[in-house]
């Protein structure tokens, strides 16, 4: 194979994986968005340790809400309707619920 095909099929493969750890990583935050937009989860840092220790979301992100905020509200929201447009609803990012 020469070179620069080569380069060209680990620019697509790298790519590919990018999508899925993405799409991993998303659909997992958004869950847990979903989950303290109804007032399950009231601390977000314990939100974060929970999904470390308790179902393995990769510990260098900080966690579910820390990879949200890391990521930015807007980049995060413009990059899971892109995912909800793609792969369905379940990337839908929840409509914060109003204060009580």
């Amino acid at each position: 194979m020469e070179r620069s095909a080569r380069c060209a099929w680990c620019a697509a493969e790298c790519a590919r994986i990018a999508i899925v750890r993405d799409r991993l990583l998303y659909v997992q935050a958004v869950e847990a968005l979903r989950v303290r937009a109804d007032g399950v989860i009231a601390d977000p840092d314990l939100g974060d340790v929970g999904s470390i220790l308790g179902w393995g979301f990769p510990a260098f992100t900080g966690g579910v809400f820390s990879f949200a905020r890391y990521v930015g509200a807007d980049s995060f929201a413009r990059r899971a309707r892109e995912f909800a447009t793609q792969y369905g609803v379940r990337f839908s990012v929840p409509v914060p619920a109003p204060a009580r």
